[in-house]
């Protein structure tokens, strides 16, 4: 993050991690392609009409289709690994996952590592979470009361409860008290609920945003709290869910093998660098 999408290159690298030991700077190398050239014209970076834009759109996005071209034109060997260590919301690690590219993708804001790792959501495990979306329907899990919740600058204390009530019920196989969760520790398809939680949850936050679409401000002291029925959140969530999931991966390569992370990625291999 930080550097604008259409100034992305490749480069590759043989590095131990990132030569962060040493501060070195990973030498740049131009991926061949035909006659050792970038195609003459590369699918546009912007997020338009056109491209597959994501249900949550992030201001430094760019379109999978630039990353495509991108990609297919590095020609990456099956021993490489491509790291974004950028990956915001995902678009390298997603599109890296549907040509059976090796890729690790690297995001220190929590909230992004999950996004990004609910967008390599396959088609059964989506289907996996919409079962466990329609238990949730016949029985409602119980509310989780904290008196230290963030939540509790925009909503009521019983809404904050039962937003945290789902969150729990979405920590699958954690019995006992809400856990603190780390994005590296998500399964892909708790990334997904959690997506779907952020979407649900976002959208009541409506009456709190901004002119920049990515904040939120809290409310005013003469501002009433926000205070959430069951039903229409449930119906809301469900619909977030739906979203996300006619967005899942299908057919994925057998051989693929793409994460998403909040910390870099261990160990000795050669390393295509997005940045």
């Amino acid at each position: 993050m930080g550097v604008s999408a259409p100034k992305r290159k490749l480069a590759a690298t043989q590095a131990e991690g990132l030569d962060a030991a040493r501060g070195q700077r990973p030498q740049r190398v131009l991926p061949s392609h035909g006659p050792g050239q970038f195609p003459a014209k590369l699918a546009s970076p912007k997020l338009s009409g056109r491209s597959r834009v994501p249900p949550y759109r992030y201001y430094a996005g760019f379109s999978e289709d630039f990353v495509r071209d991108i990609i297919n034109a590095s020609q990456i060997g099956s021993n490489s690994l491509l790291l974004d260590p950028w990956n915001g919301s995902g678009t390298t690690t997603r599109v890296a996952a549907q040509l059976g590219v090796n890729a690790v993708g690297i995001d220190l804001n929590p909230a992004m590592a999950v996004l990004a790792k609910a967008r390599l959501l396959q088609t059964d495990e989506g289907q996996v979470a919409a079962r466990l979306l329609a238990g949730m329907a016949k029985r409602r899990p119980p509310p989780i009361m904290r008196s230290d919740d963030p939540l509790l600058d925009w909503f009521d204390a019983r809404s904050a409860a039962l937003i945290r009530g789902v969150e729990r019920h979405f920590q699958i196989g954690a019995n006992g008290p809400l856990l603190p969760v780390h994005p590296d520790d998500l399964s892909i398809m708790q990334a997904h609920l959690y997506a779907a939680l952020f979407l649900a949850v976002r959208a009541l936050l409506q009456p709190f945003t901004t002119t920049n679409p990515t904040w939120v401000r809290k409310p005013k002291p003469n501002e009433a709290k926000l205070h959430v029925n069951w039903d229409s959140f449930q119906l809301n969530l469900l619909r977030s869910a739906l979203v996300l999931q006619a967005d899942a991966l299908t057919d994925l390569p057998p051989e693929n093998c793409t994460t998403v992370n909040c910390s870099p990625p261990p160990g000795r291999a050669t390393v295509w660098v997005a940045f």
